[in-house]
């Protein structure tokens, strides 16, 4: 592939032509592990959001964080940068990063948040 940027990544198409971002990415590789046959397909998946400038410093953070689809924005083609993260946010950032994990691993997960939070 000719371009590369912090919206391009891999994603894993299944049996059915559904389509799943590879969360595994880092600095341009990404880390796959392969049971058997599947089908990669590699994409520009990034996403634009009004109150996100192309000039910003936090672009390329907020381009590859939504393009593996951890975040999605609070809505209305809105990102909002300068918003407070909630415990709820964090939860389902954690969600869409591990889709595997199980509601105890977030649960510690999250203690662990809540206790550092509160030195």
């Amino acid at each position: 592939m000719s371009q590369s940027g912090p919206g391009i990544i891999a994603e894993e198409k299944d049996a059915n032509g559904n389509l799943t971002p590879v969360r595994d990415c880092y600095e341009g590789s990404v880390i796959l592990p392969v049971y058997g046959s599947c089908e990669i397909v590699i994409v520009d998946n990034t996403k634009t959001f009004r109150d996100v400038s192309a000039n910003s410093w936090y672009y390329d953070n907020v381009t590859f964080v939504t393009a593996r689809e951890i975040f999605n924005g609070t809505g209305d083609g809105m990102f909002d940068p300068d918003a407070s993260m909630t415990r709820g946010m964090l939860a389902q950032a954690l969600y869409n990063f591990d889709r595997n994990a199980t509601r105890a691993q977030l649960a510690a997960i999250m203690a662990r948040f809540v206790e550092k939070a509160a030195k």
